[in-house]
């Protein structure tokens, strides 16, 4: 997406325009399956279909409250407007949402923040504390808490929780303060900035806007993390730590 612009880029690196996004500022989060491209802008969502090139508008993401993050997992896209709850679609089908296809992070309640899904599991961040959901295939609604699997760091900012080498990764926050970066280690919440990363992002204007990416370049695969105020962008690389 470029300003209100949806492309798709070829490997020959041509760019062709596929859909007109409602709203031009802000971040755009972007998942897909075999099938579909959606996207959400924290207002809407839309659906682009692979097969027919088809760019849509998603109303059902504008109906339940709109969401910041979205993500796929075992074929259900997941959505999550402003509180504790999040929806999911229905199977295959990004577009279509129930109004009763919902939880609540229920470990210890807070307000959903961000949240990311890493080898089939969904990470729920709250303001101090973060689950993590499991496919059970259950009838009234499959996913499930993973029983006892609650850390006790949260998130700070939204945009900054994502998927690097194959863990999550972002900037966390607890009862105590915030501003520090962290990655699961399994299920244990593993702080992998120094000192010197927290002095510098405790000078941001607004930590909350912190906004991270990842790439891979040389056989690293690197963390990359962008913060108001400050004139760099810090990076963490897996390989070297």
């Amino acid at each position: 997406v470029v300003g209100t612009k949806f492309y798709e880029v070829s490997h020959s690196g041509l760019a062709t325009e596929r859909g007109t996004l409602s709203t031009g500022v802000g971040v755009v989060d972007i998942d897909a399956n075999s099938l579909e491209v959606f996207l959400v802008d924290g207002v809407t969502g839309y659906k682009f279909t692979l097969a027919t090139n088809v760019f849509a508008t998603n109303t059902r993401v504008a109906d339940i409250g709109g969401s910041k993050r979205t993500a796929y997992l075992d074929q259900y896209a997941i959505y999550a407007p402003q509180g504790s709850a999040f929806f999911i679609s229905s199977l295959a089908d990004s577009g279509a949402i129930d109004d009763l296809d919902f939880a609540s992070a229920e470990g210890r309640p807070d307000e959903l923040v961000s949240f990311v899904v890493a080898n089939r599991q969904l990470y729920l961040f709250g303001k101090s504390s973060t689950e993590i959901w499991l496919n059970t295939g259950a009838a009234d609604f499959p996913l499930q808490r993973y029983e006892g699997m609650v850390m006790g760091v949260g998130c700070a900012a939204t945009y900054s929780a994502q998927v690097a080498n194959g863990v999550p990764v972002w900037v966390g926050s607890d009862n105590s303060g915030t501003g520090s970066v962290w990655m699961a280690n399994g299920y244990v919440p593993q702080r992998i900035s120094t000192r010197a990363v927290e002095e510098a992002l405790s000078s941001s204007s607004d930590i909350s806007q912190a906004v991270g990416h990842v790439h891979q370049w040389r056989g690293s695969s690197f963390y990359c993390l962008n913060v108001p105020g400050l004139d760099t962008t810090w990076v963490f690389d897996f390989l070297t730590q």
